[in-house]
């Protein structure tokens, strides 16, 4: 027994999810002084390293490729090609090939990994959020050292050479993992205990982060959790997540208090520039605001095809630079009009009816545990950064047709 722990451990440090990580996130980290010695970059090193494995790993497995799978990477190739296309119209030079050249790698790769080599067994997928939940909690004690340290309270976290919300991108979604663990996976109590309580640790991290996108991001996709898992009838025992409701309930009562009292001092950042959105719109969702304006005025102007590629910063002021709405489905519209949402808008409804058609959601826990990881990247997409820039959102599709191993998982995990 203690041998196979072992070589689990083996396996997951050395696995392809943990260079796939190393790679999703490199942006999130490469920035850090700490790793200026490293004489590459560290984002093309770890994609170089991860589409070497994924090779390796889709040829041993026999090259196979799952119609569903298929079917979704053509509808999302089909959208890259038009985006593509419209390089042709689009009145940028610079930033445009750059963002086809992203598009075409850097958020293509991601979705591809996921939806071919991690989303084909679940155990894959299970030692992905592993890594993931690890990396989450060295950005967590990296953040608690930069509030720690700073003289200034009230403003937002910067830590590992980036801001508070490429930390929150990280720290949401482990978020999740560790409730959904916490109260549809683990049947041990100590384990469920120490789960729901790094759940809670990580949360107040997010508060004092100070970005509101993330922290949203992390909360919304919970009422998933209960709208399909009211009563899961998992393997070992039934667990009803109903009676975590009021935990968790009480768990955001004493968050609330805890702003409350702690306000004034300016201790949690994100709820206090929440205060401010309601008592003024200040000046970061302002300019939020004017550049969804922007956005929408573009897309007026071009509304069947759109301005073409990486024109909205050129259309709207900001010289042929890397820039953008700060929304995700306003940029799709600038940029390739209404021909291109639909485009767009193609492989995700092929997959949520994929999801709904094949997962029982109420049953499987890791189907209910992807789809809420993908809310969680589409919610953050709604508020910051461009498609290449939200290339979680891509990668976290490819989980909602992952493969169903239900009887097997069930007859693993049977009592007896």
């Amino acid at each position: 027994m203690t041998d196979n722990k072992i070589k689990n451990i083996i396996y997951s440090v050395f696995s392809f999810e943990s260079v796939f990580v190393l790679f999703l996130f490199a942006g999130k980290y490469k920035n850090d002084p700490r790793f200026d010695w490293v004489p590459v970059d560290l984002t093309a090193l770890f994609l170089l390293v991860s589409v070497v494995g994924g090779a390796w790993v889709f040829h041993k497995r026999g090259g196979t490729l799952r119609r569903p799978v298929l079917r979704l990477t053509g509808l999302f190739g089909l959208f890259l090609a038009y985006v593509a296309l419209s390089y042709w119209w689009t009145p940028s030079n610079v930033y445009a090939f750059e963002k086809v050249g992203y598009l075409t790698i850097l958020t293509f790769w991601p979705f591809l990994a996921c939806a071919v080599i991690i989303g084909y067994r679940t155990e894959r997928f299970q030692r992905f959020v592993v890594v993931l939940t690890i990396l989450s909690v060295w950005f967590s004690l990296e953040a608690i050292l930069a509030f720690v340290s700073s003289t200034i309270r009230g403003q937002q976290i910067e830590a590992l050479g980036i801001t508070y919300l490429g930390l929150g991108r990280v720290i949401g979604p482990a978020a999740i993992v560790l409730l959904v663990y916490g109260t549809a996976v683990e049947t041990r109590k100590w384990l469920r205990f120490l789960s729901v309580l790094l759940f809670g640790g990580f949360m107040i991290v997010l508060l004092l982060l100070g970005g509101r996108g993330p922290l949203l991001a992390a909360v919304l996709p919970v009422g998933l959790l209960f709208y399909y898992g009211l009563e899961l009838n998992l393997y070992r025992a039934t667990v009803r997540v109903r009676r975590y409701v009021w935990p968790i309930l009480l768990l955001v009562v004493a968050g609330g208090i805890a702003a409350v009292t702690f306000g004034s001092s300016e201790v949690l950042t994100t709820i206090k520039r929440f205060i401010i959105l309601f008592e003024s719109l200040g000046d970061s969702a302002e300019v939020r605001i004017r550049m969804y304006w922007d956005a929408l005025r573009i897309w007026a102007e071009n509304p069947v095809f759109g301005g073409g590629v990486g024109s909205w910063p050129v259309l709207a002021g900001f010289g042929d630079r890397k820039m953008y709405p700060h929304n995700m489905i306003l940029e799709v519209l600038a940029e390739f009009g209404i021909f291109g949402l639909c485009l767009f808008a193609m492989p995700f409804v092929y997959a949520f009816r994929y999801l709904h058609r094949t997962a029982d959601l109420e049953q499987d826990p890791w189907a209910l545990l992807g789809l809420m990881l993908f809310a969680n990247a589409l919610i953050n997409s709604m508020f910051t950064g461009d498609l290449p820039l939200n290339r979680y959102v891509f990668a976290f599709l490819g989980f909602l047709v992952a493969r169903r191993e239900k009887e097997r998982y069930r007859s693993e995990h049977r009592v007896g």
